[in-house]
């Protein structure tokens, strides 16, 4: 695939559901973006979708003009780590000059054999679904709600959207089924030498890979891959938590590193003080999962902690305050 054929793909889904949206080409050089406004319901009103094209990689950002500065940071830092630990793709994160919130996501069509118009709609109404079910929390929070977990409580359960023409329920197409994704992944940890245990869930599949703390570093953490319907999430854990009375500055640190950081996330477990990294990938428009392809995006969050695993630890044990400790981490580089 080239961002042609993607970008074309995009189009006639948009043209399809007659959803008003405009093209640019010229934001940013050699990108090609996509924006497109809709009503997220709620209290959260106008939310706009900013989709970038560029080689065959998909930025998507959405941004709600309604939503003001979040001043609380400590309760904001926890409130994101609550939200972003509960969905499956994309972060919310904010802009540390600004405080202002924002919907990221990056999917990658890398060896995709085509892009099915179910992936392009999942794609699209992602930020939008994100916003209309947690864009009350992020409002409570503003208007003065003193903690995060009352502002938590205010996310929505109907966030889904109806958009005629863009329902990747109505599309057909099962694209990579898990069963195909679980033996592709099974044959990509037998040639990298990684044992795990399987877990059959109600939707699909659950791998966790212990260390093994020799070798490789990909093997120096624990490591789980979920699969379910066509998505693939692999997630590389912390072995330090944060301690009880350091879990605010970690969920700040944690806030402060995933600005702007594609692909993935850190997650935090505000109540266990536990931390992953996690990356999400949609398997829909592949015909096949070499170990080539597998290759190159699960070693992602063990990556990811290599660099920001030391500083994750300062932070967690109060030997650090999270921008010095970032600070370091972004120095050391992957």
């Amino acid at each position: 695939m080239n961002r042609k054929e993607i970008v074309t793909a995009f189009r006639d889904v948009l043209d399809g559901s007659k959803l008003a949206h405009k093209v640019d080409t010229a934001i940013r050089p050699g990108s090609i973006v996509i924006r497109l406004g809709l009503k997220c319901g709620g209290r959260i009103g106008l939310v706009w979708g900013l989709f970038e094209f560029k080689g065959t990689g998909i930025r998507i950002y959405g941004v709600a003009p309604g939503l003001g500065e979040a001043k609380n940071f400590p309760e904001l830092s926890k409130l994101l780590a609550m939200v972003n630990r509960g969905m499956a793709a994309g972060c919310f994160e904010f802009e540390a000059a600004s405080y202002q919130i924002r919907f990221r996501h990056f999917a990658d069509c890398t060896g995709f054999a085509e892009v099915p118009a179910g992936f392009v709609c999942d794609t699209l109404l992602l930020p939008f679904e994100m916003f209309a079910r947690h864009g009350d929390s992020f409002v409570a929070l503003e208007e003065g709600f003193p903690d995060a977990s009352l502002a938590f409580g205010m996310a929505r359960t109907d966030g889904g959207f109806d958009v005629p023409g863009c329902n990747p329920g109505d599309t057909g197409e099962p694209g990579m089924d898990k069963d195909a994704i679980f033996a592709a992944v099974m044959r990509y940890l037998e040639a990298v030498g990684a044992e795990c245990e399987v877990e059959t869930t109600p939707d699909g599949y659950t791998l966790s890979c212990p260390a093994s703390g020799t070798g490789s570093p990909l093997k120096a953490v624990p490591q789980t891959f979920e699969i379910w319907g066509t998505h693939l999430a692999v997630s590389a854990h912390c072995p330090v938590q944060a301690a009880p009375g350091h879990v605010a500055e970690t969920a700040k640190f944690l806030a402060l590193a995933n600005y702007n950081l594609i692909p993935g996330r850190f997650d935090l477990d505000v109540a266990t003080g536990k931390v992953c990294y996690r990356h999400c990938v949609d398997c829909a428009g592949f015909a096949e999962l070499p170990i080539e392809t597998l290759s190159r995006f699960c070693p992602i969050p063990c990556l990811m902690l290599r660099q920001y695993g030391d500083a994750i630890a300062a932070v967690a044990t109060g030997r650090s305050d999270a921008e010095s400790a970032l600070a370091q981490a972004k120095k050391k580089g992957m």
